[in-house]
């Protein structure tokens, strides 16, 4: 019990690798999680000195490839804020993982996006989202289309991945 209180009061807390712009869409990984990715699965590991190590594999438990990450990603200890976080499910057809893994999430920031060649604007209501699609780059003016997505509900994506959106929640 006296273990316990300590670590509660030391604040033990996860930490994260970001990666991506803070103002784009980035995405955040718990470190020591296996995530299932598109391709392999992977783990972020981060080192005493908050340098960060990529293992990679064919499943959770036997991860072949390690890489240092030298750039484009930042250790935090929390998830930065956002409007809604996309799971992505790549190895089944109905939201769900394999191997005891994670789905690899992207989160998107509030305000007005970059998006390809047009510009992206999230917004909640109720459980659903709205992305609407503008050619401005301030998404001032009237949407050139507008998407709506049921919060926890899985979407098929082209390419046969399966999606599905999430609402901010704090850590």
């Amino acid at each position: 019990m006296f273990l316990v209180a300590v670590l509660l009061f030391l604040g033990v807390k996860s930490r994260y690798v970001v990666s991506g712009r803070l103002d784009a869409a980035f995405y955040a990984f718990k470190e020591d999680f296996c995530y299932e990715g598109r391709t392999s699965f992977y783990i972020f590991r981060i080192n005493e000195d908050d340098t960060v190590e990529l293992h990679e594999g064919p499943n959770c438990a036997t991860m072949l490839i390690h890489t240092l990450i030298e750039t484009g990603v930042q250790v935090m200890e929390h998830i930065p804020r956002y409007v809604t976080g996309m799971e992505g499910y790549f190895k089944s057809h109905n939201c769900t993982t394999i191997d005891q893994s994670l789905p690899e999430t992207v989160y998107f920031p509030r305000g007005c996006l970059k998006h390809k060649d047009k510009y992206v604007k999230f917004t909640t209501i109720l459980n659903f989202l709205l992305k609407s699609y503008y050619h401005t780059e301030d998404c001032s003016g009237t949407a050139d289309k507008t998407v709506q997505f049921y919060f926890n509900r899985c979407y098929t994506e082209p390419g046969s991945a399966t999606i599905e959106y999430r609402p901010y929640r704090p850590d």
